[in-house]
Order: C-alpha cells, then sequence, then structure tokens
C-alpha cells in the first residue's frame, strides 16, 4: 500500500538582489502609493506547533504564500510603468492564522509595501 501526502509550510523568502544603489537621505524621491498590500491565502489540515506556523496537507488555496504575496504586491505596485523609476520601500510582511493547534487552518499572508518614485 502506497500513501502520498501533501505537505506544505511557508517561510518568509527574499532571495532577490540587485547591483542597484539609491540613496535615501536626499529629498530625491516620492511616495507615490501607500500602503500596496499583497495577499496570499490557503487552507489546510494538519497541525501548528507552539509559536510556529500550521504545516499540513493543503485543501486550497497557494502553497508558498510568500511568492504569491509578493507577486501580488509587485503587481498592485505597478512597478513597470514606462520611464519611471520606482521602488519597494519599508516592506513588512503578517501572517494570520486560526488560533487551532490542530485539525483545519486558514492561512492569509499579507505583504504591505510604500511604492517610492526617484526624481
Amino acid at each position: 500500500m502506497l500513501l502520498v501526502l501533501g505537505c506544505a509550510t511557508s517561510t518568509p523568502k527574499n532571495v532577490q538582489g540587485t547591483a542597484a544603489q539609491a540613496t535615501l537621505s536626499q529629498a530625491n524621491y516620492s511616495i507615490v502609493l501607500s500602503p500596496v498590500k499583497g495577499e496570499a491565502e490557503q487552507t489546510l489540515i494538519g497541525i501548528r506547533l507552539i509559536g510556529g506556523e500550521p504545516f499540513g496537507i493543503v485543501l486550497s488555496g497557494d502553497k508558498d504564500l510568500t511568492t504569491v504575496a509578493m507577486d501580488n504586491l509587485r503587481k498592485n505596485a505597478q512597478l513597470a510603468m514606462p520611464g519611471k523609476s520606482r521602488a519597494l520601500v519599508n516592506v513588512t510582511e503578517e501572517l494570520q492564522y486560526d488560533p487551532w493547534i490542530i485539525i483545519y487552518h486558514k492561512v492569509r499572508k499579507t505583504i504591505t509595501a510604500d511604492v517610492i518614485e526617484f526624481k
């Protein structure tokens, strides 16, 4: 008998890097959007260790909450506007989940940021 289970966890990941450097100590930028949000949600059956994130079998939603929430944030931030030099600043993550320790969990990750535009 073969038993196959799918497990999911969500851990913050930010493996992106850039060679660009910006100096924000001068008044060379303005805030154009604040706040901008990106969200991702999943429903799962599993357990949650005290003080930790829930993990288990994903019933519905996004398996990688951080990646999907960041993709939604970038889309909502309108970063790819021609002729504009924009960046995300003050990026914060929030993870919300039901207080239950076992069984059914609804998990939502929200990433919030401000969008600045360089002059």
